[in-house]
């Protein structure tokens, strides 16, 4: 059997079922609600182990919040997804929910393992598509640039990017001097500053 959400969710089918009779979006949003709990639970585990918590415990929350935002606007983040750039309907739904669990453990008012009280459901409904998209459309600009370097170059980018470590450390690590993990790292950001430019004259499909 597939792993994906069944063989007719393809893009446009997806795009479809917000057009029309409301049972197609109610179809996708069963599909979805059986995809996303397991997805949900996995970008949890991090977490929880920082914060000594059960990733059950806010599983069925994140999916709720999930939920609405994939399906605000028309489900306007939903119809971005592209399987031409490279992402299967899972890879992109993961995306999601990774973005809006960075989002929740970043702020200190929305962290729901801090004593803090937390957004409503219906505040962040449809507030931050955009986001969304502009997080994901990033993403998809560092995959670009990603593909195109080495091993190498990918465990630099790890190094200085993600780990954020200092470039003498990264150098030691990979047996470069400072000045050359700063030449890397240089040339890095040109290389993206040209693709930026080149992808933002074409929006992504579906946030119109």
């Amino acid at each position: 059997m597939s792993t994906e959400i069944g063989p007719r969710w393809t893009a446009a089918a997806v795009s479809g079922a917000f057009v029309g009779a409301r049972p197609r979006a109610d179809a996708l949003a069963r599909a979805l609600l059986v995809l996303l709990p397991p997805i949900a639970a996995r970008e949890l585990i991090p977490w929880s182990g920082h914060y000594r918590r059960s990733p059950a415990s806010l599983c069925e929350d994140i999916v709720q919040d999930v939920m609405l935002k994939l399906f605000a606007e028309r489900g306007r983040v939903l119809r971005a997804w592209d399987p031409d750039r490279g992402l299967t309907l899972r890879g992109f739904l993961r995306r999601v929910v990774r973005f809006h669990v960075l989002q929740l453990f970043r702020s200190s008012v929305r962290n729901p393992w801090r004593d803090r009280l937390t957004e409503s459901h219906s505040e962040v409904a449809g507030q931050d598509s955009d986001a969304i998209l502009h997080q994901l459309w990033l993403w998809e600009v560092r995959d670009l640039l990603l593909a195109d370097e080495s091993e190498h170059g990918r465990a630099l980018y790890v190094g200085l990017f993600v780990e954020h470590r200092s470039a003498e450390d990264v150098g030691e690590q990979n047996n470069m001097s400072r000045d050359a993990v700063y030449q890397w790292r240089s040339r890095f950001k040109r290389r993206a500053a040209r693709l930026l430019a080149d992808e933002k004259r074409s929006t992504p499909r579906g946030t119109a």
